[in-house]
């Protein structure tokens, strides 16, 4: 419910959102709603990004953003394949065959940091999935709270604008919407925004790194992007 409220709460103020200008609801509200608040909002939607060398950007742009790190990781699909001996190496280690516990989105961040140079502690604001649980694997995953502490992370405001980590300060999927796999590319676009200072909605106090992940198909697929304006 706490997260349902929170994610709407950033909505509110991001023009681009479906929650924007909407009050924020109240406990007894989330409660009769999907999942207590914290079910996505389908929508329609498109995103667009523009890619340049480090050279090029600085001439076009006052205040271009770099991508640092990235990584990309995937396994099978369907569940049943990570318990199979034949087609996962250490299927009988959980932390290797669960579905639900990030592994593969904790390999892709750790990869992209290492690239960058940075550690979590470095990361200002990330853009993660929000759907259910999701929010809470994704936030462990990424290395910005310890295995099993999310949930403290969120009701003690450590997610907000002035907390901790900045998270999903557009909504997410649950306070902006979401549009299919246009909605991979909103992270991004938010954080970018953030880090040259043009936001739209909540606007950070001078961040430098921001990390967007994103997962889908049960963490079967998993993306981690680390930039920076520095």
């Amino acid at each position: 419910m706490a997260y349902g409220k929170f994610a709407r709460t950033m909505g509110s103020k991001h023009p681009a959102a479906w929650w924007y200008g909407k009050p924020v609801p109240t406990d007894k509200e989330l409660a009769g709603m999907p999942m207590f608040g914290s079910f996505m909002k389908p929508g329609e939607g498109s995103a667009a990004l523009i890619l340049a060398s480090e050279e090029v950007a600085k001439r076009i742009c006052a205040n271009p953003v770099f991508v640092q790190g990235r990584a990309y990781i995937t396994t099978s699909h369907y569940v049943g394949h990570r318990y199979d001996a034949t087609l996962l190496n250490g299927y009988d280690d959980p932390a290797l065959s669960s579905a639900g516990n990030g592994f593969p989105l904790s390999i892709a961040c750790d990869k992209a940091y290492r690239e960058a140079g940075i550690a979590p502690s470095d990361v200002d604001t990330i853009g993660i999935y929000d759907q259910v649980a999701s929010e809470f694997v994704s936030l462990e995953a990424a290395g910005i709270c310890p295995e099993g502490q999310a949930v403290d992370f969120v009701l003690s405001g450590e997610c907000g604008p002035d907390g901790r980590v900045a998270v999903n300060t557009d909504g997410g999927n649950i306070g902006r919407g979401f549009a299919g796999g246009t909605a991979g590319l909103y992270p991004i676009i938010e954080i970018v925004q953030q880090l040259n200072g043009t936001a739209r909605g909540y606007r950070l106090h001078q961040p430098r790194w921001g990390v967007s992940t994103y997962v889908g198909g049960g963490f079967a697929h998993c993306v981690s992007v680390v930039m920076t304006n520095e």
